[in-house]
């Protein structure tokens, strides 16, 4: 699995390093929600982490294009 700077910088600020990124692919988006509503996170990462999920959710828009890379905001 392939991830963006952007999306490796989103999951770095919620506390998952890229080696777990590396390992569990796209279950760390899954992974990553789980941890921040169990956890009431607030935040711009959070925010973005969010706004990714619907949009994987949705299908629309598609990773690694130019409108979900504008879904992060750090």
């Amino acid at each position: 699995m392939i991830f963006s700077d952007k999306e490796r910088a989103m999951f770095n600020a919620l506390g998952f390093d890229n080696s777990y990124l590396d390992a569990v692919g796209m279950h760390a988006y899954w992974q990553a929600v789980g941890d921040c509503f169990g956890n009431a996170s607030t935040g711009k990462a959070v925010d973005s982490l969010r706004r990714c999920y619907k949009a994987i959710c949705d299908c629309n828009p598609y990773r690694q294009t130019p409108e979900f890379e504008a879904l992060i905001q750090l």
